[in-house]
C-alpha cells in the first residue's frame, strides 16, 4: 500500500494507531470520501475500562479500552446534536 495522507495523521499518536491496526486489519487502503462525518453509535462500558489513563496503558489490561480519550469524550458527546435523517441522494 502506498502511503497516503489521512485525516487522523498528526492527530492520533503512532502508538495508538498500532492498537487500532490490531482490530482493523485491511486488505486495501482506507478511503475517505467528500462527505466526512463522525458517527458515535454506542459508547459502551468496554471503552471506559481501566480508567482515565493513557490509551496504551488502558489497552494493555483491557483490549479495546480508550483510556483518557473515552473519559474526555463524555462531555463532548453529551453536547452532540440529536440524530438527523439521512440526506436525499444527489
Amino acid at each position: 500500500m502506498s502511503q497516503r495522507t489521512m485525516p487522523w495523521d498528526g492527530v492520533i499518536p503512532e502508538d495508538e494507531l498500532e492498537i487500532y491496526r490490531t482490530f482493523f486489519k485491511r486488505k486495501t487502503a482506507p478511503r475517505v470520501g467528500d462527505d466526512v462525518a463522525l458517527l458515535a453509535i454506542d459508547l459502551y462500558e468496554k471503552v471506559f475500562a481501566g480508567g482515565a489513563v493513557p490509551v496504551t496503558e488502558a489497552n494493555r489490561k483491557h483490549p479495546g479500552a480508550c483510556g483518557v480519550n473515552a473519559h474526555n469524550a463524555v462531555p463532548v458527546t453529551q453536547n452532540c446534536s440529536p440524530p438527523r435523517a439521512p440526506r436525499a441522494s444527489r
